[in-house]
């Protein structure tokens, strides 16, 4: 016990009692202060008072009762503690882990649950596995049956926890579950390599792998790439720039064999680099690939060019040579003519029929270009259309439609054709003879009749 006193003359004592039992006698110090070491107490409460004697043993004045009590019972029943998880804010890996996780981070924060508490319980987290020695500190209460307890300054490698009940006499009860914490804060550098090879296009019309000096018109492109000598646990996060600081982008999918891809999404027109980056299990960052830039093109081609179809080339007898749209032909792989004007570096023209990509058009770097089609179905209309395309991808000015009709069936039915004659103008004999009527004429025309010609047949 503590206390004050003062106005004690010479002989005074200050005795200490507990109800009507007199204890002994308080230790005074000269400046007024005094202890009294109470000893065997009982669980339970207990009274006490100081009181002032004379050195004839007179009583006089007393102080106001002091109370204790004495609780040497733990918190061992109808309650329980645990720790669930810790949570690490230290990127890459931010959020709730269980124990397994190890961490980057050397302050993580411990989180529980706990049940049964009554009033002045509270939570001791103690370094180990065991309840012995002095306390970490004190467990804040969420008062929903949550608790955290901030740690500080943790060494690289294991540490263990415990969380313990103990109530308003420090009495230390039910404990938790024993928690490890692995600490790594070693980069994962040695023995290992990533690389960013390529990305995936699969917007038409450049569909495919292609590298970095290739633009594109895929505002979210897969990058692709390799990676080796990884342990378990590691991971490869993707950055946007040129280095790993900052917050990840993601993390790519891993295919088992060597290789890996990440799928981007919503990139601005403009050049865009990216960096990937071995982690390990705990976050730390090693190994990094190449920078890999990306340049996202969405401007059409359609100011200051032109293009168009201006014919076909038919190969097949009889009529041979260059026809013009809507033209029929018996070829069944004609080949399509144009002009085109006012290409950019990169541009291209590309075919389609009826919004099919056929195919990329032959430059003759003259403004002119050419097609080869092939295996036209006869009696089929067939509608090209010709477009100009930047090396994004980017489709801009088109042509007129151009129309062709592949037409191999022979002018057979419900009509008649016949060489009935012809005309000698070599004398003597001058005049319209008939067939098999021998001549000196080495040009003599034919005559003959035909019937039932539809809108563009000849006769050969």
């Amino acid at each position: 016990l503590h206390g004050t006193v003062e106005g004690l003359v010479s002989g005074d004592l200050v005795l200490i009692f507990e109800g009507e039992s007199l204890l002994g006698r308080a230790d005074v110090s000269e400046d007024g202060t005094w202890s009294f070491q109470l000893s065997g107490l009982g669980e339970g409460g207990h009274s006490f008072t100081a009181v002032i004697a004379d050195a004839a043993g007179n009583r006089g004045t007393a102080s106001e009762d002091f109370n204790i009590i004495v609780d040497t019972t733990p918190p061992t029943s109808g309650n329980s503690v645990s720790i669930t998880a810790y949570y690490d804010d230290v990127p890459p890996n931010v959020d709730f882990y269980p124990e397994s996780v190890p961490t980057n981070d050397t302050s993580p924060m411990l989180t529980g649950t706990v049940s049964g508490l009554r009033a002045g319980d509270v939570i001791l987290l103690f370094g180990g596995s065991s309840s012995s020695g002095t306390p970490l500190g004190q467990a804040i209460l969420d008062g929903s049956g949550n608790w955290t307890f901030q740690l500080s300054d943790l060494a690289e490698g294991s540490h263990t926890f415990t969380a313990v009940i103990a109530d308003a006499a420090g009495n230390r009860g039910t404990s938790s579950n024993s928690f490890t914490i692995t600490v790594d804060l070693t980069p994962p550098i040695s023995g290992n390599a990533v690389a960013i090879t390529s990305y995936l296009d699969d917007q038409e019309p450049n569909v495919g792998e292609f590298g970095p000096d290739m633009p594109t018109n895929d505002a979210s492109p897969v990058l692709v790439g390799t990676v080796s000598g990884l342990h378990a646990g590691d991971v490869i996060l993707l950055f946007g720039g040129i280095s790993s600081s900052g917050t990840p982008l993601g993390q790519a999918i891993l295919d088992g064999s060597g290789n890996w891809t990440f799928q981007l999404s919503d990139l601005a027109e403009g050049s865009h680099t990216f960096t990937a980056v071995i982690a390990d299990a705990a976050g730390n960052r090693g190994t990094s690939s190449n920078s890999f830039t990306i340049t996202v093109d969405l401007t059409p081609p359609i100011s200051g060019n032109a293009v168009a179809i201006t014919s076909y080339l038919d190969d097949q007898e009889p009529n041979v040579g260059e026809f013009g749209s809507g033209v029929p032909t018996n070829d069944s792989s004609p080949v399509l003519i144009g002009t085109v004007s006012g290409l950019q570096a990169g541009d291209r023209v590309l075919i389609y029929q009826e919004g099919i990509l056929l195919g990329e058009a032959a430059l003759d770097g003259a403004q002119g270009w050419s097609f080869a089609l092939s295996a036209l179905a006869p009696g089929v209309e067939y509608r090209f259309t010709a477009v100009i395309a930047d090396a994004a991808g980017n489709q801009g000015t088109r042509s007129a439609e151009f129309l062709l009709i592949v037409d191999t069936s022979p002018p057979t039915e419900g009509n008649a054709i016949a060489v009935t004659g012809y005309y000698d103008d070599q004398a003597p004999n001058t005049g319209i003879f008939p067939v098999e009527t021998p001549t000196n004429d080495a040009s003599p025309l034919l005559r003959g009749t035909v019937s039932s010609l539809r809108e563009g047949d000849v006769v050969l």
